[in-house]
């Protein structure tokens, strides 16, 4: 076993070299830097997936129940990882349609302003552009800081009486940058401003409380930073929420003569659906937890400040995000002077096998250290920017 540093104490670590090569064995010549882009499910995971997916096909009736009843165990296992109740959590198929679902059930009319960041994936700002068309809304983005105060003041000075909205990050995409919500969201409530947070790179990388922030929304990915199947995610509707949702987006009510009436999170999932990849998002999920899920985070911790401890030697290299855990998360962007994003990828790939995730808009890329990942393969990444 190894250990790890925690606060101020060594805990003893069940993540080693040899279980990740046990559950990781295509990684021995390759390294994925790329989790928040598309995590990588567990070996053993998908084992027991495979096989339970297989028996649960060849004999649906029999145990379609069994499966199906595993959801509610998910639920409840979600609610807690992110401080919810279990009736907040919808599951969906990825973080796009969880904001498709949140900001259909808040009612924008012309002249309503959305206040969102200049960091956002365009699963966010894409609906947001449209949203601004459809009823001539305002769209007003806000330039991201390092700085947490910087922030703040940024968001302060876009707001007016027309704010109807916020919809950002909580990790922003491009830079790994870390967006005070618990502050934003208390100014939401005392203007009386909905809030959805876009939660893809923080769930399975950095802690989430749901009810200290009291966001109205809050969308979390499955497949990324806890290497669940692809097509797993949820969607968190805060219960005191007040939403009506359109009837395209109801899911299956069969208990209620009026489906409006139902106000638990439920409301917005249909009814027959992939169980199986349900039961996958559930599997990987207490595989975690034998591990230990502050281990897990723990190192993701650990290994990124390794790792930006040492692209800091490089001096052609400039790093976007910014050095403070605490301001940050697992991704960490930069970028090479003399290289484009493009050569910089392509040497990394072709000539070290090392795969990341390009980041246009300050022409570098970006490393996911996940919990899968080692000092080893960040070495490995050192030693060839030092060779470019």
């Amino acid at each position: 076993m190894s250990l790890f540093m925690e606060g101020d104490n060594y805990l003893e670590c069940l993540i080693t070299d040899e279980l990740i090569s046990k559950e990781y064995p295509q990684f021995k010549e390759n390294t994925w830097f790329a989790t928040g882009m598309h995590g990588v499910v567990p070996r053993s995971a998908v084992k027991k997936l495979t096989e339970t997916m297989f028996n649960y096909e060849t004999e649906l009736f029999f145990r379609y129940g069994e499966i199906e009843s595993k959801t509610g165990v998910l639920r409840e296992k979600i609610a807690s990882l992110i401080s919810a109740n279990t009736s907040e959590i919808c599951f969906t198929r990825n973080a796009n349609e969880g904001i498709t679902i949140a900001l259909s059930n808040i009612d924008f009319k012309p002249g309503d302003e959305i206040i969102t960041s200049n960091q956002e994936h365009g699963a966010l700002m894409g609906k947001l552009r449209y949203i601004e068309r459809r009823v001539n809304a305002n769209l007003k983005v806000f330039d991201v800081h390092k700085e947490p105060e910087e922030n703040l003041e940024a968001i302060k000075n876009q707001i007016t009486d027309k704010t109807k909205a916020f919809a950002f990050s909580h990790v922003t995409c491009e830079t790994g940058i870390r967006l005070p919500v618990k502050e934003i969201c208390k100014i939401a409530r005392e203007i009386g401003a909905y809030i959805l947070l876009d939660g893809a790179q923080t769930v399975g990388d950095i802690s989430v409380n749901v009810q200290d922030y009291d966001c109205d929304f809050y969308v979390g990915n499955g497949h990324k930073w806890l290497c669940a199947p692809k097509g797993t995610s949820f969607l968190y509707v805060n219960s005191k929420t007040k939403c009506e949702p359109p009837p395209g987006f109801l899911g299956l009510c069969p208990f209620c003569e009026d489906p409006l009436a139902r106000t638990d999170a439920g409301r917005f999932e249909f009814g027959t659906r992939d169980c199986m990849l349900l039961y996958g998002f559930l599997v990987t999920i207490e595989l975690y937890e034998e591990w230990g899920w502050q281990m897990k985070d723990g190192r993701i911790k650990d290994l990124t400040s390794y790792l930006r401890e040492n692209l800091s030697t490089i001096p052609k290299c400039i790093v976007h995000s910014p050095i403070e855990w605490e301001k940050s998360s697992g991704n960490t962007t930069f970028s090479m002077k003399g290289y484009s994003l493009g050569e910089l990828s392509s040497y990394l790939s072709k000539e070290w096998h090392i795969y990341t995730r390009g980041v246009v808009e300050v022409d570098g890329t970006r490393i996911s250290t996940s919990f899968f990942n080692t000092y080893k393969e960040i070495d490995k990444l050192i030693k060839a920017l030092k060779s470019m």
